[in-house]
């Protein structure tokens, strides 16, 4: 997904193009997550006949310890650390319920009574750690999981309907904020991204589309749903997926991907 810089969403907010240009979701109570280390078994085993759909949200080691200052790059996601090392809960309850939470709620109504699960990683040597800001990042988080998966008991391959994210502290290559592979396992997504980043990149691995985007009308303004490939700076999002997108990611969760998939083989093509 292009990333139109926040400052200039900002300056285009004080001209006063749009009262609610940039702003974040609400935030969704009862959208539940898991946070676990690479010390932490990953737990497995689920109740019940339905497979869920898993979202493993790994967080980048630059974004739990960033390697500058606020005052060197004020538009970068900064978090301290905690006493015994880990994260602060806060840190994953701000990103949680900034980029996350709205999100898991649509995805219950499009799925409703169907089971998902969102676990947060860190601290994953080999994972969270890999190389990032460049245009092969996808691909190197690809290779890494593909690496590391049996070492930390991840169920890559097991399912189609287990996604694996990647969030990073900057842009994941020249003006794009995120990528994934279409109606593949893996997304890489920047937390200097828009809000609703994370559910772009993950509707491209439940197989929605950029052309099935669109631009609605509300009371008083105009917004752009989610899977929008270039967003307008002067609209909001609806932070929604049209309804084509809802069919769309509704029969990949029930249906499995259209896309043939070879042996070993979990990508799709490359979208942003």
């Amino acid at each position: 997904m292009p990333m139109f810089p926040r400052l200039a969403l900002g300056l285009l907010a004080c001209l006063g193009a749009s009262a609610a240009l940039g702003a974040a979701p609400g935030t969704a109570p009862g959208s539940p997550y898991v946070h676990i280390t690479g010390a932490d078994e990953i737990p497995l085993m689920e109740t019940g006949e339905v497979t869920p759909l898993r979202l493993f949200i790994f967080l980048h080691d630059d974004v739990v310890n960033p390697p500058v200052s606020p005052a060197d790059d004020p538009f970068m996601f900064h978090a301290a650390l905690g006493d015994d090392g880990r994260p602060p809960d806060t840190l994953i309850k701000t990103i949680h319920d900034g980029y996350i939470g709205w999100w898991l709620d649509e995805l219950q109504q499009m799925l409703p009574g169907q089971p998902i699960r969102v676990t947060y990683l860190t601290d994953m040597p080999g994972l969270t750690d890999i190389r990032h800001g460049h245009d092969e990042t996808l691909a190197d988080w690809s290779f890494a999981l593909r690496r590391f998966a049996e070492v930390y008991g991840l169920p890559w391959m097991a399912s189609y309907r287990n996604k694996f994210i990647l969030l990073v502290p900057e842009n994941v290559g020249f003006l794009s904020a995120g990528k994934a592979y279409g109606e593949g396992a893996e997304a890489v997504a920047s937390l200097t991204g828009p809000w609703n980043i994370v559910a772009h990149e993950v509707g491209h691995l439940l197989g929605a589309t950029h052309e099935d985007a669109e631009t609605r009308a509300t009371d008083w303004w105009w917004c752009q749903t989610t899977m929008t490939a270039i967003p307008v700076p002067f609209l909001n999002s609806c932070y929604a997926y049209s309804a084509a997108n809802r069919r769309r990611i509704q029969d990949y969760y029930h249906l499995g991907p259209a896309l043939p998939r070879a042996q070993g083989q979990v990508a799709g093509p490359v979208v942003d």
